[in-house]
């Protein structure tokens, strides 16, 4: 599977799993369960053939059982260039704001298992390493997951997000 069939796949509702694990103290750990929503728009850049919203809204339920709600918007973008995805952050109403990380070294694990490594993405003093997996059943993406490790002076925690097919577009 290659980036732009990889991404044309995420398309749809998924349901979405993510536990967040914080070495830091007062920052929560706990888990966020809901919905994570991925449409196809017209690029906003002519820099990129396709381009994806993402939007996720749910509930974050804290190790010392506060629950909070929660909501997040990404715009995932196809280069016009070459067969790469990057991800971008975006406000609420979906305007992409800037660059979060390039998707690289797409490899296949195994017959129906891909991985690929994001670029490091800085944040003031610091950092994010992200990893995605994705699991296909007859070339179609049935399971997604993308794992973050977060590390500095004011972060530190890891995440792993499970994104399961709840219908397509």
């Amino acid at each position: 599977m290659n980036a732009t069939n990889l991404l044309k796949s995420m398309e749809g509702q998924w349901r979405l799993i993510r536990t967040i694990t914080s070495r830091l103290q007062p920052l929560p750990s706990g888990t966020f369960t809901g919905t994570a929503t991925i449409t196809s728009r017209s690029p906003t850049s002519t820099d990129f053939a396709e381009e994806y919203l993402y939007h996720e809204d749910g509930d974050f339920l804290t190790d010392q059982g506060l629950q909070m709600k929660g909501q997040r918007n990404y715009v995932y973008r196809l280069s016009k260039e070459q067969d790469q995805i990057s991800c971008w952050f975006a406000d609420h109403a979906g305007k992409v704001e800037y660059r979060f990380h390039d998707l690289t070294e797409l490899e296949n694990k195994k017959e129906s298992l891909y991985t690929a490594k994001a670029t490091p993405h800085p944040c003031g003093n610091d950092h994010y390493e992200s990893q995605y997996q994705f699991q296909c059943k007859a070339n179609m993406l049935h399971e997604w997951i993308l794992c973050y490790t977060v590390t500095g002076p004011k972060k530190d925690y890891t995440t792993r997000a499970v994104y399961s097919t709840l219908a397509s577009p």
